[in-house]
């Protein structure tokens, strides 16, 4: 979902909570993105699609709009986007067998995008 279409349905959460009468931090925000960081974002995408259709059996192309791809700087300035919009929590899934290395770029990038991390 992109970054506009989330912080659209983070406001209209805001205001069904609003509405049933619950506290405003009753519901916490939070995204799920699926992530493919490669300094080349289309190999980045074909790589992290083709790894989820190995994954759950559907083409890649039903992943396209699930996943971030591009730099760890890129990756992370996503990240921080949908946070500016209302994403209190992002649980971030790697689409590599190299788990380890993945996240290891694109946690060192989210400092300078200004998300703070919790492990």
């Amino acid at each position: 979902m992109s970054v506009d279409a989330y912080g659209d349905a983070v406001e209209r959460s805001g205001k069904l909570v609003d509405v049933s009468g619950r506290a405003p931090d009753a519901v916490t925000g939070a995204m799920a993105p699926f992530d493919s960081t490669d300094e080349d974002r289309e190999r980045g995408m074909a790589e992290g699609s083709g790894w989820m259709t190995s994954l759950y059996g559907l083409p890649p192309r039903a992943f396209e709009r699930h996943l971030v791809t591009g730099t760890a700087a890129a990756a992370a300035a996503r990240v921080a986007d949908d946070r500016s919009v209302g994403a209190e929590r992002v649980a971030i899934s790697v689409t590599d067998d190299r788990l380890i290395d993945q996240f290891a770029r694109l946690t060192a990038a989210l400092p300078a995008a200004g998300v703070p991390t919790e492990h």
